[in-house]
């Protein structure tokens, strides 16, 4: 069983869990690519924050045998 939520025709909420269910389809796909490019987006700092990590170790490393 399902009731409308107030002031928002696009969502319902399921009286058997009290789960809140987007109707819209276009805009819960707009929402799904948002969250995936963010989530993209968090991935690659990371994988760049790592890479800036092993540049720093390798400096570090040629400064050691310069010296």
């Amino acid at each position: 069983m399902y009731q409308k939520i107030e002031n928002n025709e696009s969502l319902i909420r399921d009286k058997n869990n009290s789960a809140v269910l987007e109707t819209d389809l276009n805009s819960l796909q707009l929402y799904r690519k948002r969250r995936e490019h963010a989530n993209k987006k968090d991935k690659e700092i990371e994988n760049m924050k790592s890479e800036i990590s092993e540049l720093k170790s390798l400096v570090k490393q040629l400064i050691n045998k310069e010296g």
